[in-house]
């Protein structure tokens, strides 16, 4: 390493001179490529997939239950197959998209829920993975009102088409013919291209959240906290949660969390920490 950093000078009369500008930014980009090619532990791969596919399970099955945000309607009725009233918003280039029958989506829906089993399996992962990623992309993109709401759904579809090109089955999967991949069985990109991932959408939400509503005015929340079903009569801390002052501390709370989480995730020094706050915060939000 010492070589090839020297090999980027010169020996003038006045000491060592950078060769250019462009052998520095080449020392770095061979250290990233060297740097992504190592390889490094599976497992946590292996945990994504199955965990990702657990999710995609669950998520196929909320389509069937009622929901306080639907009023009590079964979702699949009211975001994709209701009656003639229901407006569609499709994202803009996926209006040829056409809205299928009830029975086709309820099909399709299944279909999601059983190649989210798969993927969690490590069965047909490759086949799995796709089938998630083309179906839940058809119901992200041909019905906006849902998602338009929901950061987590976009998350959700970027996940599975990068999974499409990770080797997430080699890892944690009994069904591999041969012996599962352990320490040093995978390249270090999937992990640092998932780790990126997760600090982009974590921090682009705390970056929406720099405006006056959400700063100066904490809003939507001193809106929110305000309703009478937020909290139940007579409930521990009533009178503070439905004070100015808490939804002031929601609001700064909450976009100095997001800012923050994900560096604290990758730092090993403070993952831990990162961990209680991430759970703290997301118990809070349920």
């Amino acid at each position: 390493m010492l070589l090839d950093s020297l090999s980027c000078f010169d020996q003038g009369k006045t000491g060592l001179k950078r060769k250019s500008r462009n052998c520095s930014e080449s020392h770095w980009v061979e250290w990233a490529r060297t740097a992504l090619k190592t390889g490094v532990s599976g497992d946590s791969l292996g945990a994504i997939r199955i965990f990702f596919g657990l999710i995609m399970v669950l998520e196929a099955y909320s389509l069937f239950q009622p929901s306080e945000s639907t009023a009590g309607q079964i979702m699949i009725d009211t975001y994709y197959a209701g009656g003639g009233t229901m407006t569609y918003f499709p994202y803009p280039g996926f209006s040829w998209l056409p809205m299928f029958p009830k029975s086709v989506i309820s099909g399709l829906v299944i279909l999601l829920g059983v190649a989210g089993f798969l993927m969690a399996i490590g069965l047909f992962f490759r086949f799995a993975v796709v089938t998630v990623f083309l179906i839940w992309g058809y119901l992200f993109a041909v019905e906006s009102t849902r998602t338009y709401w929901m950061s987590y759904y976009y998350l959700e579809l970027l996940l599975a088409f990068l999974l499409i090109w990770m080797p997430a089955a080699r890892c944690l999967n009994p069904f591999q013919r041969r012996k599962p991949h352990r320490s040093g069985a995978i390249p270090f990109w999937p992990i640092a291209l998932l780790r990126a991932q997760l600090v982009i959408s974590y921090f682009y939400a705390g970056v929406a959240k720099l405006n006056a509503d959400w700063l100066l005015d904490a809003q939507p929340l001193k809106y929110f906290l305000a309703q009478e079903h937020v909290v139940l009569p007579g409930a521990y801390l009533t009178s503070l949660i439905k004070t100015e002052a808490f939804a002031y501390l929601l609001s700064y709370s909450g976009a100095l969390f997001d800012l923050s989480i994900g560096f604290l995730l990758l730092w090993r020094r403070t993952r831990f920490l990162g961990m209680i706050v991430l759970f703290a915060f997301h118990a809070t939000n349920h």
